[in-house]
């Protein structure tokens, strides 16, 4: 009966909005489809997420008046699930139970403001619940708290959006970014909860240059009171260029810092406001001891249905010790290549594979504060670092259908022993690794796990994309210590706005 009333709600409340056409395209798989089918075949630059809708007013919007009046929307949001998760221990029912609700604004088509707000309540399946409890937090979504034998947390994402003119967007918000073409990112992923940024995006010939500036929290997992969260703050610069309609070249860098150091309140450095790529000698200048990364992105599209894309992150390495093989504990890098293809063979056929390798330590750093993560999640990739991790989707969709199956298999180096590092969890100090030279990746307690998730999903209502949500998940995790596995099968009523990792 809830669930009718919940459609209900969005089949009314919707029934009167508009569409807009600045601000951004929400971040979720589904949604973005048709936006990277149009990069694939008209080229574009792809590799900075969230899209802004105005970016594609020529080729997916010309049915709608660029002088259309001011208007205002309000929508329900619903994360809703009710399965039964088996494991190797137990057989227990899960629940996830999440509502919300959206608002949007939009004056003059200069002018965006977007505000949603959910609630969940979950419970299960239990390797979430595993993670949640160890984290603090749940996984991509911030700080949990105990509700009963569950967990509570609150999701709220939104930005004003100002385009200022065709060549300058400002937008002010608390949510995420993403900075690749692959389903992961060693750059900048939309895995970890959401933060508050502001985003200058520059447009200019065939060149589309972000400065990102955010502020982020480190979590002390000894506990999840206010007391144990230290302030730090990322700056970022990233240069897409469209070299062709095939090709494009992107330049990555990232500094973080922490708000308050040994010696004094920092705050936001202004130092790093400097607009020019590159950090790096801003850094030396200030005899920063800041954590620095660096990287690029490249994506070919081979033909109008296929694109290959790649990606290389430095955190830091030496190429004497490179060259020597040595297995350096600071040869810090990490490599991604990948390919996907839409309409493939047959219209509505879509598939996409990629591989990902990350050595150890990549990502951390001495002073823990400074790593490159949020709320206890990862900034980039999911695993960390000390991974190798290997995924493949396949989807077909059918009108308003889709039927789709997603395959990951990973080795992760895990540490065996709380006081010794040995990479594979960026929240540790590199400072506590137990040598200098022989590291490799996977090192440590080296885990494997493997994941299918197979889903069937049916579009309700296309103005609010509330779906429902058909799924079997697999997931089996091993080591030399423990073994488990899950059978989870759900169904679920979605909306879909944004990305949910549980594929880790």
């Amino acid at each position: 009966m809830k669930l009718i009333w919940i459609a209900f709600i969005f089949l009314t409340v919707n029934s009167v909005v508009a569409q807009d056409i600045i601000g951004n395209v929400p971040m979720h798989r589904y949604l973005e489809r048709k936006y990277v089918k149009d990069q694939i075949s008209n080229g574009g630059h792809s590799s900075i997420r969230p899209y802004l809708k105005e970016d594609f007013q020529d080729s997916l919007t010309k049915d709608i008046s660029l002088t259309s009046n001011d208007w205002f929307s309000v929508k329900a949001l619903s994360d809703i699930e009710l399965g039964t998760d088996k494991t190797t221990k137990e057989f227990d029912l899960a629940v996830r139970g999440g509502v919300g609700l959206g608002l949007t604004g939009t004056v003059k088509n200069r002018l965006s403001v977007v505000a949603n707000y959910l609630y969940n309540y979950v419970d299960g399946p239990s390797y979430v619940d595993s993670l949640t409890s160890d984290l603090g937090v749940s996984p991509g979504f911030g700080v949990a708290t105990k509700v009963g034998d569950a967990f509570g947390y609150h999701q709220l994402q939104g930005y004003i959006h100002f385009k200022a003119n065709k060549f300058f967007a400002l937008q002010l918000g608390n949510g995420k970014n993403f900075i690749g073409d692959g389903y992961r990112s060693l750059l900048l992923s939309d895995i970890s909860n959401n933060y508050p940024y502001f985003k200058i995006t520059t447009s200019v010939w065939n060149i589309k240059y972000i400065n990102l500036f955010t502020r982020q929290r480190h979590i002390d997992r000894l506990g999840d009171i206010s007391s144990k969260f230290s302030g730090k703050f990322t700056a970022t610069h990233y240069l897409d260029w469209s070299i062709s309609k095939s090709v494009n070249l992107g330049l990555f860098e990232s500094i973080v810092w922490q708000a308050q150091d040994t010696l004094l309140d920092r705050g936001f450095d202004l130092n790093y406001l400097n607009p020019i790529i590159f950090y790096r000698p801003v850094e030396y200048q200030q005899g920063s001891a800041d954590n620095a990364l660096m990287g690029l992105n490249l994506s070919v599209n081979i033909i109008k249905k296929l694109k290959v894309y790649g990606q290389f992150v430095i955190d830091e390495f030496l190429l004497d010790e490179v060259k020597a093989d040595s297995g350096w504990w600071a040869n810090k890098y990490g490599a991604q290549i990948g390919i996907k293809a839409h309409d493939f063979i047959i219209e509505g056929l879509d598939f996409q594979t990629e591989y990902s390798s990350v050595r150890p330590y990549t990502y951390s750093h001495g002073a823990s504060v400074q790593n490159y993560g949020h709320d206890n999640g990862s900034l980039a990739h999911p695993y960390g670092s000390n991974y190798r991790e290997w995924l493949s989707f396949i989807s077909y969709r059918k009108n308003k259908w889709i039927f789709e199956e997603q395959i990951s298999l990973a080795v992760h180096g895990e540490d065996s022993i709380s006081s010794v590092s040995y990479g594979g969890d960026l929240f540790q100090s590199y400072s506590n690794r137990p040598y200098n030279y022989g590291h490799f990746t996977g090192q440590g307690l080296k885990t494997s796990i493997f994941y299918s998730h197979l889903r069937i999903s049916y579009l309700i209502h296309a103005k609010s994309n509330l779906r429902a949500e058909l799924g079997y998940v697999f997931r089996e995790r091993k080591n030399g210590l423990e073994y488990e596995s899950n059978h989870y099968i759900y169904l679920g009523l979605k909306t879909n706005l944004w990305n949910r990792y549980n594929d880790y």
